[in-house]
């Protein structure tokens, strides 16, 4: 365990990782599928070693990468954050699974590691309201929930870190690193999109630097329009994740100018060109901590 007066310059920020395989485009790039698990690794131990704090949008997991990570977590962390009670790892477990691990099981990796459970937004109960089906039902609350999640995640993060994802398949109302994204996007923060594992994150990468890229992924996920549409007048809450624009992502994402997003990631356009295009992972961690290092330090 690290000493309490090691230098640590992330400290006061919170990094969101959504880093997940796409195995097409890694299989292209000559990547193993398990490559994402060392990606994750290495990513945690950078950011963990310079005193961050990490937060995932799944349950914590007692598998092999899950486990390296509080392992690394304890490394880095200081005598002073333990006495303070300052996780240094915070999942978010969407509705409706509950945390895996008991209440007991939670304490005893405490105060490193702390898992939270999501919600169902206000209002919102599992009874369906008349004329919705209980599956259309099931499927709405489902999506809600996973936008609560992010919304959550995106809250506690100050910055986010995106790799690979999905572009087909997914039980919220956008793919799910799309829709992380977007809400750093939207709130201006730091958004560091990789094209390292290809996926949904070089699509969105190459929208911001007006490449080549799939419309489709920013649009809603297949009914999702049609059942908000349906479910609105029905739902107590008027807010904005109650409503379903096709639009509004593809215009959020392809009005941003490359110079602009740049700047919110500390790095200059030729660098950022380089994380779309890299396929180097020390090359792209180098690059996101370079950014991370000069916005916390000015």
């Amino acid at each position: 365990m690290i000493s309490a007066t090691t230098r640590q310059p992330l400290k006061d920020i919170v990094i969101g990782l959504s880093l997940s395989e796409h195995a097409a485009d890694m299989s292209m790039r000559g990547l193993p599928a398990e490559e994402t698990n060392r990606l994750v690794l290495r990513f945690a131990q950078t950011f963990l070693s310079h005193g961050a704090t990490l937060v995932f949008g799944h349950d914590w997991r007692a598998d092999g990468v899950m486990e390296a990570v509080y392992d690394l977590a304890v490394r880095y962390t200081s005598l002073a954050d333990e006495e303070t009670a300052s996780a240094r790892l915070r999942n978010i477990v969407p509705w409706p699974a509950r945390p895996s691990l008991s209440p007991a099981e939670q304490e005893s990796l405490q105060p490193i590691l702390q898992i939270e459970a999501g919600s169902l937004p206000d209002g919102l109960t599992e009874t369906p309201p008349p004329g919705i089906s209980d599956n259309d039902w099931k499927t709405y609350l489902k999506a809600r929930a996973l936008t609560w999640t992010r919304r959550r995640l995106n809250d506690l993060a100050s910055v986010r870190v995106c790799a690979g994802g999905r572009t087909t398949g997914s039980a919220g109302r956008y793919l799910g690193i799309v829709e992380e994204a977007w809400m750093a996007l939207k709130s201006g923060k730091p958004l560091y999109l990789l094209g390292v594992l290809g996926g949904a994150s070089q699509h969105l990468i190459n929208a911001i630097l007006k490449r080549d890229f799939d419309e489709a992924l920013l649009r809603p996920l297949p009914g999702m329009v049609e059942l908000y549409a349906k479910c609105q007048p029905l739902v107590p809450d008027g807010g904005e994740d109650a409503k379903l624009d096709p639009g509004t992502l593809l215009q959020d994402f392809t009005k941003c100018t490359a110079e602009v997003f740049a700047g919110r990631c500390g790095l200059a356009v030729p660098e950022l060109e380089r994380l779309a295009g890299s396929w180097d992972i020390t090359e792209a961690l180098d690059l996101v901590l370079k950014g991370c290092l000069k916005l916390h330090v000015s």
